[in-house]
């Protein structure tokens, strides 16, 4: 049987419902919650390997700079007359073509 729903068990708090107090839920409000509690701390590591031998790193804020300056670089692709609503995002090298 299930309890009922009075057994204070299951009581639940009120949440703060002010914007700050509101947790993510989407992906991009994650990442501007980490890029505000720890600017300076490593978001992106990519190890040495054999075509690239040296380790390299990105901070929460440079990758927030860097993904700010990509936004606005694209939305000038989506406010012209010009209008494109899709990209291709290679996962895999393509042999050249010949």
């Amino acid at each position: 049987m299930l309890p009922a729903l009075s057994s204070p068990r299951l009581s639940v708090a009120p949440r703060d419902s002010s914007p700050a107090a509101a947790e993510p839920r989407l992906l991009h409000e994650f990442f501007a919650r980490a890029v505000r509690r720890w600017p300076e701390n490593i978001a992106i590591e990519v190890p040495p390997s054999l075509q690239r031998p040296v380790r390299r790193t990105i901070t929460y804020a440079e990758l927030d700079r860097q993904s700010e300056a990509l936004a606005g670089y694209l939305r000038e692709f989506v406010t012209g007359e010009h209008r494109h609503r899709g990209a291709a995002l290679v996962t895999t090298p393509r042999p050249p073509h010949d």
